[in-house]
């Protein structure tokens, strides 16, 4: 089962499970101080990548359109 969290505070566990290598958010702060913060890679996507990773467990490996 896969957790799509919002408005919870995601820097430690039980929410970023030690298992996770990489995240993916839509939010550039997040990706900017997240690193850090959890020890984990973070890579900046839309909604929808947000979503669709959330529902099928990973992420697509294609840069943005803009990159």
């Amino acid at each position: 089962m896969r957790d799509v969290l919002f408005g919870w505070c995601t820097l430690a566990e039980p929410v970023i499970p030690k298992s996770v290598k990489t995240m993916i958010t839509n939010s550039a702060k997040f990706a900017h101080y997240g690193p850090g913060l959890t020890g984990k890679s973070l890579r900046v996507g839309s909604m929808r990548d947000c979503v669709e990773a959330a529902c099928n467990g990973v992420l697509r490996p294609v840069p943005p359109k803009w990159a």
